[in-house]
């Protein structure tokens, strides 16, 4: 047996060394795959490297840096080619070994890996996954400094993706972070690149001389660059900022040279999938030029068609055919438009597939999109096609019943799209932006009769980013006090950040460094909040509760008895009233054009604000007053006592109107009117009907405003920043005081800014005689003076919830601010409203210090007697008619203080005193008994 044993041992070695021979050691594999990945590409590099690896696989190497490289190699290169799912595997699979920790592999690779695997994924239509690879990139090239080249390309892609996600806020601030990095690492072509990412967004939010500086900054280094794709993208950027400038045959001139250089690209390589994307971009930027601009719609017809050709991405094949939609609608060849509308939604890569013109994917097919904000425009804009289709058909009901569905959901889709966003600045872009969308819809619901659906486009037209702070709080309350308190110092430290960043001067190295921390910071409170909404379903539920009630909820549950509703919408040719009475809704248009509306109140506004105006153009306030009470207040036919009105924008004091225009009628005299942001300010801050009488019901209000801390009155009198003194205010503070039996009050150097802040946010009623200062500029932040300091309207936000069911603001100026349209004017009163201040009385100008006094003490007392807070308020007006001097009469004294938020009455103090007696009578009682028992 000995031999043939030593014979098959031989022959067992011979065959291993044979099978040695024929496998490679690695650094040839790595070699082989280094020169292949040089010389071939597409299916033939796929060809070769699949028997790179493979042979690694029947040599049975290890899974090790090697292997992965074979592997990314692979994924990239079906990548190129277009097989995404392939792609993907392939990259997820190298990135899986080098992340393994085993002995050969190595983790840095992986910067490489998840920068690829980012854009496949956006290929994919999966932005969040995207997100989530892109910071990955930057956390392994911040840890391993040989991949470092690799962050400033994923801010790049950062920045690009908020970019089409319409969070123009975010892409600027990745785009700033990835141009210093890159400058940092004499990265010249990253550099650009971000910094054109950044000139991108600043032209669509119109900071167009911003954009210009920085284009002319890398104008020079990008032309300079062999880099086709950086100069033709640095090309295209000028040609947008020519445009926006008004310069347009500039700005076709360089649109054709970035085409000509994309062209180019593509004759040294035709399978340049970049290079054919951007000439079907820039094809596309000239035919908005020629449609828009030139009005030249066959010519931009031809231009559009052109990109068509060249485009490979089905996103921005949707996006010309949306275009080429556009320019039928402006030939009036509507049937051809609704139906290309419907043909690039099918393109679009939503899984939507249905011809049929009436119908519209749902709201939830196209909620993950990465593209809602182009596809917000899509719909809206296919929905503007139904609406011209049906006004030149005579208004036919199921043309425009197919725009107002189409509305109704684009307008869900901008609730999507806003919930992703970061930056207040984007939010307040898109509500700018979408603005003429709703005065499109209430058009069509107009024209077609429907007040319910119009009602509702009115509520989504208001003050929705303050409903969402409001929804914020409601969620905050449903969260543990250690999540409340993580939220909040996650958020802090954001905001001492930002701060920091604005105000200090700082080397480009540090700047950059704090930048990257902010990143950090809002990343770990983003995927804070996630956690929570993923965690918890009533947090998620409370926080995007988007819903608007009913008309049927509207008058059942928040009007009382004798009281009306009218909200107002202010568009860029049209105004339109909705009145909502206790058994009628009524939608007008008023006759009034928006020019002359703005016109004519801005009038009334500064000459109403100022006594010695006032005196010196009396007859000319008459006719304004007459003249807004004739086209605004009458045509909508409210004829009950107490009116809630829901402005649009800035405040107009509808009491001053006058009902006569030869005498000083004020329509105060005939109704108490009250403000709200929108109607479901009032729902959401938990405003409903008079409340019942019963002892039981008052005793619990009773000891809830007790828990709260009843009153709190504050009044600095004397000011270290010099403001002038408030004498008088003391006193006045006084005598409100004495309407409450429970509460504090500070006064002259006890009122603080610190003493404020500490016990104002349970404090039931709030009384503040102080300073306050604000206009409409928005560099301008709204404030309020207390004895040492100033409280800024940015301060506000950081706030938590108030407890508070009224805020009186005896200021100044305390309803003025910025009017940003879409959302409303961003003043103190309703940046203490997103605190969850039930109501607030506010100041639209300087009053003087004897109304201020009088209008709070007669307001205070008319409250006590059980009034509603409107009829308080009313009430307390007419008072001080009824006294004062034919001065005092003037609007300028008392039209300015205005209620806003609810008007319901507060809750009787009666209660407390039997409370008190009842407590005082067994105090007495325990030591008597006491006393007698020694």
């Amino acid at each position: 047996m000995r031999p043939y044993y030593n014979l098959l041992l031989m022959v067992v070695c011979g065959v291993v060394l044979q099978l040695r021979g024929q496998c490679p050691p690695r650094i040839a594999i790595w070699q082989q795959l280094e020169t292949i990945s040089t010389q071939l590409n597409g299916n033939q590099l796929i060809e070769k490297t699949t028997l790179l690896k493979k042979q690694c696989e029947d040599c049975r190497y290890q899974q090790d840096s090697v292997y992965a490289k074979v592997i990314h190699v692979l994924g990239r290169t079906y990548w190129y080619i277009g097989d995404l799912k392939q792609a993907k595997e392939l990259t997820q699979q190298a990135i899986h070994i080098n992340a393994s920790g085993g002995k050969l592999t190595k983790p840095a690779n992986c910067a490489n890996s998840y920068f690829n695997l980012g854009r496949i994924e956006r290929l994919l239509n999966h932005p969040e996954a995207a997100e989530v690879a892109f910071k990955k990139t930057i956390e392994y090239g911040e840890r391993y400094p040989e991949r470092k080249e690799q962050i400033p390309k994923a801010y790049q892609q950062l920045a690009n993706l908020y970019n089409v996600k319409g969070d123009y806020q975010a892409c600027i601030r990745y785009a700033e972070i990835g141009a210093r990095l890159a400058q940092m690492q004499a990265n010249t072509s990253f550099q650009v690149n971000n910094l054109l990412e950044k000139v991108q967004a600043l032209i669509i939010l119109k900071r167009f001389d911003e954009a210009a500086v920085i284009i002319r900054g890398t104008e020079k280094i990008a032309l300079q660059s062999k880099d086709t794709a950086i100069i033709g993208f640095t090309l295209t950027q000028i040609a947008s900022i020519n445009e926006s400038q008004g310069r347009l045959i500039e700005a076709v001139s360089f649109y054709k040279n970035a085409l000509h250089t994309y062209q180019r690209q593509l004759l040294i390589k035709p399978d340049d999938r970049d290079a054919a994307y951007n000439c079907g971009a820039v094809c596309n930027n000239m035919a908005n030029i020629y449609f828009s601009k030139f009005k030249k719609y066959d010519e931009a017809i031809n231009y559009y068609r052109q990109a068509l050709n060249y485009v490979n991405d089905d996103f921005a094949y949707a996006r010309i055919l949306g275009n080429i939609a556009n320019t039928y609608n402006q030939k009036k060849d509507f049937k051809a438009a609704v139906s290309t509308y419907q043909d690039a939604l099918i393109k679009a890569p939503i899984g939507y597939a249905n011809k049929n013109v009436e119908h519209n994917p749902s709201a939830n097919t196209i909620r993950f999109s990465a593209s809602k904000s182009y596809l917000i425009s899509l719909i809206s804009a296919k929905a503007d096609a139904w609406l011209d289709y049906a006004k030149a058909t005579k208004n036919d009901s199921i043309k425009l019943s197919n725009a107002i569905k189409t509305y109704a959901l684009a307008d869900s889709m901008v609730d999507f799209m806003r919930w992703e966003q970061t930056g207040s600045q984007s939010k307040l872009f898109w509500r700018n932006k979408t603005r003429s969308m709703y005065e499109h819809a209430l058009e069509a619901c107009f024209l077609r009769g429907n007040t319910e659906q119009a009602f509702h486009f009115l509520e989504k037209s208001k003050a929705v980013l303050l409903a969402d702070k409001l929804n914020e709080l409601g969620a905050n309350q449903q969260l543990s006090s250690q999540q409340r308190e993580q939220e909040a110092q996650l958020r802090q430290q954001i905001t001492d950040l930002q701060e920091k960043l604005v105000s200090t001067q700082k080397t480009a190295k540090a700047l950059a460094t704090d930048q990257a921390k902010l990143y950090q910071y809002q990343s770990e409170w983003e995927a804070f909040v996630r956690s929570l909404e993923t965690t918890n379903p009533a947090y998620y539920r409370y926080k995007y509760d988007n819903g608007v009630m009913s008309l049927k909820y509207l008058r059942e549950q928040i009007l009382a008895k004798n009281q009306a509703f009218v909200s107002f919408f202010v568009g860029d040719s049209a105004l339109y009233a909705l009145t909502v009475k206790a058994s009628t809704t009524k939608l007008l248009k008023l006759p009034l054009s928006s020019q002359e509306y703005h016109r004519q109140a801005h009038e009334f506004l500064n000459i109403s604000a100022n006594r010695a105006v006032l005196n010196a153009q009396y007859p000319t306030f008459q006719r304004l007053a007459y003249e807004l009470y004739h086209k605004l207040w009458k045509p909508i036919g409210v004829s009950e006592q107490r009116v809630i009105v829901a402005s649009d924008g800035e405040f107009l004091p509808f009491e001053a109107l006058l009902v006569s225009p030869t005498s000083d009628d004020f329509l105060v005299k005939h109704q108490a009117v009250s403000y709200t942001y929108s109607a479901r300010f009032l729902s959401t801050m938990g405003t409903f009907k008079e409340p019942t009488t019963s002892i039981f019901q008052k005793l619990r209000l009773l000891w809830e405003g007790l828990e709260k801390k009843g009153f709190l009155g504050m009044a600095p009198v004397a000011f270290e920043s010099g403001q002038a003194m408030l004498k008088g205010s003391e006193e006045s503070l006084e005598k409100v005081r004495e309407h409450f039996w429970w509460g504090q009050k500070f006064v002259q150097k006890e009122a603080t800014k610190a003493n404020f802040l500490t016990y104002a946010p349970k404090s039931r009623i709030i009384q503040l005689f102080t300073h306050a200062d604000a206009d409409s500029a928005e560099a301008t932040e709204p404030k309020i003076y207390f004895v040492d300091s100033t409280l800024v309207l940015s301060e506000l936000s950081r706030l938590g919830q108030f407890n508070t069911d009224l805020l009186v603001l005896s200021a100044c100026k305390t309803g003025i601010g910025h009017n940003q349209r879409g959302e409303g004017v961003y003043s103190l009163a309703r940046g203490f409203a997103a605190l969850g201040i039930l109501s607030t009385v506010t100041t639209l100008w300087q009053v003087e210090d004897k109304p201020t006094y009088a209008l709070a003490e007669s307001f205070y007392k008319f409250l006590r007697e059980g009034f509603p807070k409107d009829e308080a308020l009313q009430k307390a007006k007419l008072e001080w008619l009824a006294q004062g001097s034919a001065a005092d009469k003037l609007p300028s004294q008392w039209a300015g203080v205005l209620l806003v938020g609810s008007a319901t009455a507060l809750p009787s103090q009666q209660p407390l005193y039997w409370l008190g007696g009842l407590l005082v009578v067994i105090v007495i009682g325990i030591l008597w008994r006491r006393r007698n028992a020694f």
